[in-house]
């Protein structure tokens, strides 16, 4: 009994340390916990399980399991609601709270033990972690879910595609369903079974099905095929022959539909319709044959290059032809190997514009061809692929003739251009309409110099819209605008207007002349605006001149005509005042002789000579123009200004010589063609002034050209005196020496012959006389001839003394006289005939000499004084008594103290000085002593 009891205990020992192991190591939580919700006793795993560290950590911590560990506390509630109805609880599912918060799916079985009394003691049970599980449950019912969504997806998919998906349900094809393409392309109501097997199917759904041109058995249709043999068909395309004879095309793509076993049981195929892609590809063989032939027969070269290195591997004959290469010389060998590119930018052109859009349209390229020349191309490349290669297809047209043409037009264009620009007038081209499409360059400097914007007025403006704005201010804009559109609208040829513009200081008048030209293009019209300001000024000028002539005619007498010339250039030029003033002959001093407007009042006020502004003008002879004039420093009389800031004066001028001043002034700006018009008026004036002074004066002058007259007339009285006397003055001179020589011939030939040779002296001196008389009197005929003609030259005085000095020297010499010259630098200068005016120094160095002892001395003297150029010539001589110096140049006048000393001559030297020297603008002075 004993060793039986024993046995018990150990046994009993075991079984506990067995439970304690297993407790311990289980790899489920297990847990014993009071009704009042407290674990008292947990294992490891069990700790692990709610991320604790131990059993203690979880007994020390967790003092309420439902507030600690479960999520949902009515959970706790329904889990001891079961216990305590069934004592226990299976596969309790439930979402626990680990330590560190992260939230667990568990699976809790438990019981309840009681006393011997029944009353529940604590719960004990085990826990395990099935949060994957869950997981993996909740993914399925999600990708379930998804699955029937996809599936809706699916048929909505296979509904819109355009491909024909039939699904063969066995394998022979008895029951086959499709989308709706399969079903509309074979007349069948959707649901229908499209077999084409089943007995009853309609005549329309039987089909031929044809590959390479050969029948096919139904057995071997691509969907029975599958379905029958499980193998895969892949873009099999099948030739349909339809029941009513239309042939279409298939592409075939089937799989098989395999059981659990692999075997198939069926299959889907998707059959497209490829019948437009077969005839397109038709259709693209035979483009591609066109393409061979137009490739060969083109006339522009056309050549295929790999992309890589660029070598040639086509060329075709428009390409030989334009760059003399053969077909030979060039395939195999790159573009830089032939040389073909002029400027190698351009070839850097093309390939960096294949690399970034797979294309390159119109690049415009010199190339050079065989033999050098150089030829314009219009490129147009492409990248290509040729056998996987990349390359590049270019097509070249000649475009020389073309390029030399376009550079004749673009020449003729510009030269058009520059005929346009240089036009005076504002040309501007409209279309139809109105919209400016070109301008010249005067359009565009009226613009600028106007400050208008060029955007509004040039290119892209609508020119009827510029027009209509500016009509509510310009009553001509309206005009225009209206004159524009009729042109336009072919209601006439052409418009013209003359309008006026002006400017803030300059009033400009301008015409515009619209005209329609119709070509071959667009309809255009032109607008051309010449500015016809100077017409207008002329006109209004010409306008102003002839009322002031009409007024001024009107005129008598200086006094009149000075308000009549105030009166016309107040009205005419509008001005606030205007005022003649004149010049004093006696003081200088300039005076106010009328005025009108404000300067009325202003009569007989007076200036000092070249005083102020207008003292300026007639001093300076030229006119006066300032819209400033307050500021003017010249101003001498400011009072006078008042509010008038704008003055114009100009100089009334009477034979180059300023006799006063008519001046205008205003509160606005005057224009420069005013100032021209207030110098009309001002010569007009002038002119009219002048007359009045040459009428005024007619009957003086009258007066003074009769007692001229008579003057006149008494001086040639005088002169025929004169010239009586002179000839008898010459005939009793010629007489003398005439008498004598009778005289000495008939002693010669009867007197005595011891005295011939006094006579034969006596005869030789009165023939000298008489030579040297008729030299000289022909001597003054010749010199009144030879002044109407004289021809004057430069003359240097000392080459005069020089020379005669030099041909008097031996005459003096013989005299026993000293002659010497004196010259004076710089020489003096002077216009004069030089045989002349030697003459005259001659005569007077000859009468020096006769009548100069011998011993005495002569100076011929050059100089200059007084501004004037000199020659005297001084003597030693006997003197000139005071009784002949007012006869001392008269004609055949001699001294009495020479005819006492019976000096040779007949006073004719000395005229013949004076003569020559009042003819060259000179005058003879005589200084003596006796």
């Amino acid at each position: 009994t004993r060793q039986a009891k024993e046995a018990a205990e150990r046994a009993l020992r075991a079984s506990e340390e067995r439970y304690r192991a297993i407790f311990e190591r289980a790899p489920v939580g297990f847990f014993q916990s009071t009704p009042a919700g407290r674990y008292f006793s947990v294992n490891p795993a069990m700790a692990r399980l709610l991320g604790y560290d131990s059993p203690d950590d979880v007994l020390s911590t967790v003092t309420d399991i439902t507030a600690q560990i479960y999520v949902d506390p009515a959970r706790r509630a329904e889990f001891q609601r079961l216990l305590a109805e069934h004592g226990e609880v299976l596969e309790f599912i439930n979402q626990n709270r680990r330590k560190d918060g992260s939230i667990i799916y568990t699976s809790s079985n438990a019981r309840a033990v009681c006393d011997e009394h029944g009353q529940v003691q604590y719960y004990e049970g085990f826990m395990t972690d099935i949060t994957a599980r869950v997981q993996a449950e909740e993914a399925l019912r999600e990708s379930m879910r998804h699955e029937r969504e996809r599936a809706a997806e699916l048929q909505i998919i296979m509904d819109v595609v355009p491909a024909s998906i039939l699904i063969a349900h066995d394998q022979l094809c008895r029951l086959v369903t499709g989308n709706r393409a399969a079903y509309l392309k074979r007349g069948r109501p959707p649901g229908s079974n499209l077999s084409a097997s089943v007995p009853d199917a309609p005549a329309a759904s039987r089909v031929q099905v044809r590959q390479n041109g050969v029948d096919v058995p139904p057995s071997d249709w691509p969907l029975q095929l599958t379905a029958a043999t499980g193998v895969e068909i892949h873009d099999m395309e099948c030739e349909v022959i339809r029941a009513d004879g239309r042939v279409t095309y298939e592409l075939a793509n089937v799989a098989p539909i395999l059981d659990e076993a692999g075997r198939p049981r069926g299959a889907v195929g998707a059959f497209i319709d490829i019948t437009e892609r077969k005839q397109a590809e038709a259709a693209l063989r035979e483009s591609e044959q066109r393409f061979a032939a137009a490739f060969q027969t083109s006339p522009d070269a056309i050549n295929i290059n790999r992309l890589n290195d660029g070598v040639y591997i086509e060329v075709n004959t428009g390409f030989c032809d334009l760059t003399g290469y053969t077909r030979s010389e060039v395939i195999g060998r790159s573009s830089l190997e032939i040389n073909i590119w002029a400027d190698p930018a351009d070839r850097a052109r093309l390939v960096q514009g294949l690399a970034a859009q797979g294309e390159v349209i119109g690049l415009e390229a010199p190339f050079r061809m065989k033999d050098g020349t150089l030829r314009t191309g219009l490129m147009s490349a492409r990248l290509i692929d040729i056998g996987g290669e990349k390359c590049i297809l270019s097509i070249t047209r000649d475009i020389s003739e073309r390029k030399k043409m376009e550079n004749a037009l673009i020449e003729s264009e510009r030269l058009a251009r520059s005929t346009v620009d240089a036009l005076s007038a504002h040309l501007c081209i409209l279309n139809e309409t109105g919209q400016i499409v070109a301008v010249n360059r005067a359009w565009r400097d009226f613009a600028a110099a106007n400050a208008v914007d060029p955007a509004s007025v040039c290119e892209g403006a609508n020119y009827l819209t510029v027009c209509d704005r500016a009509a509510a201010r310009e009553p001509d804009a309206a005009a225009m605008a209206a004159g524009i559109r009729a042109v336009i609208r072919g209601d006439q040829s052409q418009y013209q207007l003359e309008y006026s513009c002006h400017a803030p200081h300059e009033r400009r008048w301008f015409v515009a002349r619209v005209t329609r030209f119709d070509g071959d293009g667009p309809n255009r019209v032109v607008a051309a605006h010449e500015n016809i300001t100077a017409q207008r000024r002329r006109e209004h000028e010409l306008e102003a001149v002839a009322l002031t002539a009409t007024a001024l005619r009107a005129a008598t007498t200086r006094a009149d005509m000075i308000p009549v010339v105030v009166h016309q250039a107040f009205n005419l030029l509008q001005a606030d005042s205007a005022t003649a003033y004149m010049v004093d002959p006696a003081t200088g001093e300039t005076f106010v002789a009328f005025g009108q407007g404000d300067s009325a009042d202003w009569g007989g006020i007076r200036f000092p000579p070249g005083a102020g502004i207008v003292g300026h003008v007639i001093s300076s002879g030229r006119p006066y123009l300032s819209n400033e004039v307050h500021r003017d420093p010249r101003l001498y009389r400011p009072d006078l200004i008042g509010d008038r800031r704008a003055m114009a004066c100009v100089p009334l001028v009477v034979q180059n010589q300023a006799i006063g001043a008519l001046a205008i002034g205003r509160r606005t700006d005057i224009a420069e063609e005013e100032l021209r018009l207030l110098a009309a008026i001002s010569d007009m004036a002038a002119n009219a002034l002048q007359r009045a002074e040459v009428l005024e004066s007619l009957e003086q002058r009258v007066a003074d050209r009769t007692r001229e007259l008579a003057i006149a007339n008494e001086r040639l009285t005088e002169l025929d005196r004169l010239k009586s006397k002179f000839v008898a003055d010459v005939s009793h001179e010629l007489r003398t020496p005439v008498t004598s020589l009778s005289l000495y011939v008939d002693l010669l030939e009867h007197g005595k012959p011891d005295k011939r040779e006094l006579y034969i002296t006596r005869l030789k001196q009165q023939m000298a006389r008489l030579r040297i008389m008729i030299e000289e009197i022909l001597d003054l005929a010749r010199l009144e001839r030879e002044q109407s003609a004289a021809s004057l030259t430069p003359l240097d005085l000392n080459t005069i003394v020089e020379h005669v000095v030099a041909t008097q020297q031996p005459v003096a010499e013989a005299a026993g006289l000293t002659l010497t010259g004196e010259i004076s630098e710089p020489a003096p200068l002077v216009m004069a005939r030089p045989d002349q005016l030697s003459r005259a120094v001659t005569n007077l160095v000859t009468n020096a000499i006769k009548y100069t002892r011998a011993g005495g001395t002569i100076v011929i003297a050059s100089r200059t004084a007084a501004g004037r150029a000199c020659i005297s010539v001084t003597d030693t001589g006997i003197g000139i008594a005071p009784e002949d110096l007012p006869h001392l140049f008269e004609r055949f006048y001699r001294g009495q103290q020479v005819a006492q000393l019976d000096i040779p001559g007949v006073g004719l030297g000395l005229s013949i000085v004076k003569e020559i020297i009042e003819a060259h603008g000179g005058t003879v002075e005589v200084e003596t002593q006796l």
